[in-house]
C-alpha cells in the first residue's frame, strides 16, 4: 500500500509539472524535493509510528500464542524480531544522520547513508524470503480485538479445573503436539475464555506453560521407567507431546529449574 500511494503521488507530481504548470517543480533547482528536511521529518515520524505499532502487535500476538497454543515456541516468528531490530536500526540511523547532517540537498553528499539503508533493506527482503517458518498457519489463533472483561465465579473456575485435571490426567490430551486452547475447550465442552481464565488464575500460568508442565512430568516418569534405555531423551520427549529438542529443554528448565541432565544426575 505505501508503495502504491507513493506511485500515485509521483504521478500527480508529474502531471502537475507537465500538464498543469508546464514547468518542472520536483527538480526545479536540480535537487530532489524528497531530500528536504520537511519531507525527511514526515517520513521519519511515519516510520517511527509504524515501528512502535509493529512492536506492540508482535508482543500482543506473542502473548496470544502463549495463551492459546501448546506449541508457542514454534510460532515465535524470529524473523519478525529480526525485521523489527533492523527497522529500529534504520530509525535510529535516521535520527543520527538528521542531527549530524542537516543539509539534504544532494544525494551524492550522503551516499554512505543510502548505502547503509540499501544493505539493511536487502537484508530484510532476504530474511523474509528465506524464513524457515514452517508451522501450520491454519492451526494458529487469530489475533482478535482486545477482550472485554470476563467475570466468573469461583465455583465455575473450580468446575473447569476439575474438567481440565480429568482431561490431562485421564485422557492425556497434552500428548497432542498441536493442541490448542480452542481444541481442548471444545473437547471438554467449556468456553475457551473460561479455560484460559482458569489456567491463568488458578494455576498462575499461560496455556502453553500449563500443557508443557504435564509433558515435563510425563517425561520424568517415562525416563525413570526407561531402565533399559531403549529410547533417547529426545524420543521420550517427543512421545510426551514436545515437538522439538529446544522446546523440550526450555520447558523442562522452566518447570524444574534444572536442565534434564542436571535433574537426573542430582
Amino acid at each position: 500500500m505505501p508503495s502504491v500511494l507513493y506511485l500515485l503521488y509521483s504521478v500527480v507530481i508529474w502531471l502537475a509539472d507537465f500538464a498543469v504548470l508546464q514547468d518542472v517543480y520536483f527538480y526545479a533547482d536540480g535537487k530532489d524535493k524528497d531530500l528536504k528536511f520537511g519531507y525527511q521529518l514526515v517520513g521519519f515520524i511515519s516510520m517511527a509510528i509504524y515501528l512502535i505499532k509493529s512492536i506492540f502487535v508482535y508482543m500482543r500476538y506473542r502473548q496470544h500464542t502463549l495463551n492459546n497454543t501448546s506449541f508457542a515456541d514454534t510460532v515465535s516468528l524470529s524473523w519478525v524480531r529480526y525485521f523489527l531490530t533492523a527497522l529500529l536500526i534504520v530509525v535510529l540511523l535516521k535520527v543520527v544522520v538528521m542531527i549530524l547532517i542537516p543539509g539534504w540537498g544532494s544525494f551524492g553528499n550522503h551516499f554512505s547513508y543510502y548505502l547503509i539503508f540499501s544493505i539493511l533493506f536487502y537484508f530484510l527482503a532476504i530474511l523474509g524470503y528465506s524464513s524457515s517458518y514452517t508451522s501450520n498457519t491454519h492451526a494458529l489463533p487469530v489475533l482478535d480485538q482486545p477482550e472485554t472483561q470476563f467475570n466468573v465465579s469461583d465455583d465455575d473456575l473450580k468446575a473447569c479445573a476439575d474438567l481440565l485435571n480429568k482431561a490431562m490426567d485421564v485422557h492425556k490430551y497434552y500428548l497432542n503436539q498441536k493442541l490448542t486452547l480452542s481444541e481442548l475447550s471444545k473437547t471438554i465442552e467449556v468456553s475457551g475464555r473460561l479455560v484460559s481464565k482458569t489456567v491463568n488464575q488458578l494455576y498462575k500460568m499461560n496455556f502453553n506453560d500449563y500443557i508443557n508442565s504435564y509433558r515435563v512430568e510425563a517425561f520424568i516418569e517415562s525416563y525413570q521407567n526407561n531402565s533399559d534405555q531403549l529410547k533417547t531423551m529426545l524420543d521420550l520427549a517427543m512421545d510426551c507431546g514436545f515437538n522439538s529438542k529446544a522446546t523440550f529443554n526450555r520447558a523442562f528448565k522452566k518447570h524444574t529449574k534444572k536442565s534434564p541432565k542436571s535433574y537426573f544426575n542430582a
